[in-house]
């Protein structure tokens, strides 16, 4: 879902967007970014399998 919104984001950009849903964007923006690129993560892959065994 944040890849999907991420995505479309980025393809509609800035349009029609009042100022502080811009802002507010443009902060959301890297925080996601970041998120997805730690989910997939060797660290990560560890942890959900650790929950899993439990």
């Amino acid at each position: 879902m944040s890849a999907l919104g991420l995505v479309l984001f980025l393809g509609l950009g800035f349009a029609d967007m009042p100022p502080p849903d811009a802002i507010a964007s443009i902060i959301v923006t890297p925080i996601t970014i970041f998120a997805i690129v730690r989910l997939f993560q060797e660290s990560s892959v560890d942890w959900f399998e650790e929950q899993g065994a439990n």
